[in-house]
């Protein structure tokens, strides 16, 4: 797990969590299922609030596509969540 910020648009600073998300498995399933899905997990704290929304959560797979839910079903599209994609691919090209 990691921490670190990022500046965004309209004078916005966004407050950075990171770590390692995957499935959770039951006990009896982990003989028999091999193949690990981990992702990467973004928690971003966003101040001042964009319409409301302070908190944000993004996944990155190990393809380098981002999501906004841990299944894959919703891509990043709207203007905050790719302002923040973007700060953070800059911040970890960086380090």
């Amino acid at each position: 797990m990691g921490h670190f910020t990022i500046d965004l648009p309209d004078n916005r600073h966004g407050d950075v969590r990171w770590g390692k998300v995957r499935k959770l498995q039951f006990p009896f399933l982990w003989l028999t299922r091999k193949n690990r899905d981990e992702k990467m997990g973004y928690i971003i704290k966003v101040n001042p609030a964009v319409d409301g929304v302070s908190m944000f959560q993004l996944f990155k797979t190990k393809e380098g596509k981002w999501f906004q839910d841990p299944d894959e079903r919703k891509q990043v599209e709207d203007k905050i969540t790719l302002a923040i994609k973007d700060a953070i691919e800059k911040h970890e090209q960086t380090t």
